[in-house]
């Protein structure tokens, strides 16, 4: 079972101070908000980041729950990240499937979409 909190008497083990922001990952371990995010931001592309502890993917960023009350301006961005990186890595092989058919239904409309006006009329209407 993984902790709601990370623990008291534990620090961030990317900054080593105390968490701010406290995140964890889908493989339960804990890091400041911002810091793992730093970890995604400079990778060579965007990908998932890969957890710094066990090199595991990280597919989802957990706020803990109290962080929430913190209303900071700093804060307030950190969580703006962490949602966006949710929506880009937290749907799994749902997510992968609905990728593809997005990219076959475009594959398919751009086959049949005119090229340009002037040859619009010749194009094969289905």
């Amino acid at each position: 079972m993984m902790m709601e909190t990370p623990p008291s008497d534990d620090v961030c083990p990317i900054c080593y101070n105390v968490f701010y922001v406290p995140c964890m990952t889908n493989c339960g371990h804990w890091f400041c908000g911002n810091c793992i995010l730093l970890c995604w931001k400079h990778r060579p592309s965007i990908k998932q980041c890969k957890c710094p502890i066990c090199s595991q993917p990280v597919s989802k960023l957990i706020p803990e729950a109290s962080a929430f009350s913190k209303s900071s301006d700093e804060a307030v961005e950190i969580y703006k990240n962490i949602q966006q990186y949710n929506r880009l890595y937290g749907g799994g092989i749902r997510r992968l499937l609905l990728v593809r058919d997005y990219s076959e239904n475009v594959a398919d409309f751009a086959r049949f979409a005119p090229v340009s006006p002037e040859n619009s009329s010749s194009v094969a209407r289905y």
